[in-house]
């Protein structure tokens, strides 16, 4: 599986492992940002969605459901 943003950006500071999904580092704003991560499989394996928000001072949240890219 590979993951990549498909819409948004991600606060700036913070990285995406294309490998695991992981999301590190530490945000150097204190802006809220939206954004939805694209988790792409090999061929026969489905794609994943799924939308985040992180914002300054509060635990990230999930918006939506993971469902199959089409």
């Amino acid at each position: 599986m590979r993951y990549s943003v498909a819409e948004g950006a991600l606060p700036a500071g913070l990285r995406l492992n294309a490998d695991t999904g992981g999301i590190t580092s530490i945000p150097t704003t204190g802006v809220a940002s939206t954004f939805t991560l694209t988790g792409t499989g090999t061929p026969g394996t489905p794609d994943a969605r799924q939308a985040f928000t992180i914002g300054a001072g509060s635990p990230p949240s999930t918006a939506g459901t993971a469902r199959k890219a089409g």
